[in-house]
């Protein structure tokens, strides 16, 4: 059941709107961010009232659910129509003081606001974004950067690149860090989730990845390293991508091909949590070639389950993959990639050391942490 509004008689310190349409679309990573900072910032004690605004409240059940906590409806569908009027009234109609919005505010401004921007890869990697969607991008994130009473972000990389790009004092920026559902994400027996997938997905020996088919993924370099690493030994783990089909997914498969590991490389979609909880226990290696993130919360949830990690060392990932937790190397450089890839397959004892230290490292990562600075901000607002 939605939670109808009842202004008069509930007193509060602040009304805070969170526009949470996200939830309701396809844009996972947003997503995952917002069902993971709320969900634990709204069962911290606090005075303020909190309306989490979507497309629609109708024949839907909103995934967090509490006191001082009311779904509201946005009133517009489109991505114009909330920009414009949908947010503005949505504030007027709930009586806002604060409003809390991701990458771009509202047209007006109305209330106290405070923005989250994950990344500016369209301003620092612009050859991987759409140029229609580059150059609105980088006018209207930069104006809600400008304007914000607050802005928070998941990575001092992205803080360094928002407070240097936009003209921002840093001491407006704070860093909401990204966590993972340890219920799901964690420790476990690897033999037992071989065996679950063996018997799911026909998998013995394998190489894990994770992510979209999309170009800044950088699976196309990976798959050539892959494949110089079966011409020399034709008994190396088979690799297995798992993410959704996007607009790379044809240079993706004709790599594939071209390279002659149609039989090595697997690809799955549609993979539940569950079972990529023990794909990241039962692979030999989790290899996380992007050449770009924000963060990488596919770093996490590997460390989280024990898995030996080679990833990228550009962007936000050499944050999460700190000194000792895995084995960096060039995203733009094959062969990096392979030398990586071969030093933790040959070397289990090394991989089990990564596999240690990640389990340490991973600690410092949680939604909590993020929350409790997202609720200092708005107690600062307040």
């Amino acid at each position: 059941m939605v939670k109808k509004r009842n202004y008069l008689i509930t007193r509060c310190k602040m009304r805070i709107g969170i526009d949470m349409h996200v939830l309701q679309g396809m844009r996972q990573g947003s997503r995952t961010y917002l069902e993971g900072i709320y969900g634990e910032l709204l069962r911290f004690p606090s005075a303020h009232q909190w309306h989490c605004m979507v497309n629609s409240t109708d024949a839907w059940s909103p995934p967090i659910v509490g006191k001082n906590i009311y779904w509201d409806e946005i009133g517009a569908h489109s991505r114009l129509g909330r920009f414009l009027y949908g947010l503005n009234r949505a504030s007027r109609d709930g009586r806002l003081d604060c409003i809390h919005t991701t990458y771009v505010l509202p047209a007006k401004k109305r209330t106290k606001e405070v923005v989250t921007i994950h990344d500016t890869l369209f301003e620092s990697h612009p050859e991987y974004f759409d140029l229609k969607k580059r150059m609105a991008l980088k006018y209207i994130v930069k104006r809600s950067a400008q304007r914000a009473d607050a802005i928070t972000t998941i990575s001092e990389f992205s803080k360094n690149e928002i407070a240097t790009r936009y003209g921002i004092d840093p001491r407006k920026i704070f860093l909401t860090t990204c966590g993972f559902d340890s219920k799901i994400f964690k420790p476990g027996n690897p033999e037992e989730s071989k065996e679950i997938t063996n018997s799911t997905y026909g998998l013995d020996d394998f190489i894990l990845t994770v992510g979209r088919l999309e170009p800044r993924k950088n699976f196309s370099n990976l798959i050539r390293a892959y494949s110089n690493l079966r011409q020399k030994d034709k008994h190396y783990p088979k690799l297995v991508i798992v993410g959704a089909k996007d607009f790379g997914t044809e240079e993706v498969m004709r790599c594939i091909k071209t390279y002659g590991v149609e039989q090595e490389v697997i690809h799955l979609e549609n993979v539940s949590n569950e079972n990529l909880a023990h794909l990241y226990r039962a692979a030999r290696l989790f290899v996380f070639p992007s050449f770009a993130e924000g963060f990488g919360i596919p770093l996490v949830e590997a460390m989280a389950c024990g898995c030996p990690i080679a990833s990228s060392g550009t962007t936000a990932m050499k944050e999460v993959i700190s000194d000792g937790c895995g084995v960096l190397f060039e995203p733009r450089d094959p062969d990096s990639i392979q030398a990586a890839m071969d030093r933790i397959i040959q070397n289990p004892e090394d991989a089990q050391r990564l596999v240690a230290a990640g389990y340490l490292a991973v600690t410092q990562f949680t939604w909590s942490r993020g929350a409790k600075v997202l609720l200092d901000v708005f107690d600062q607002l307040s």
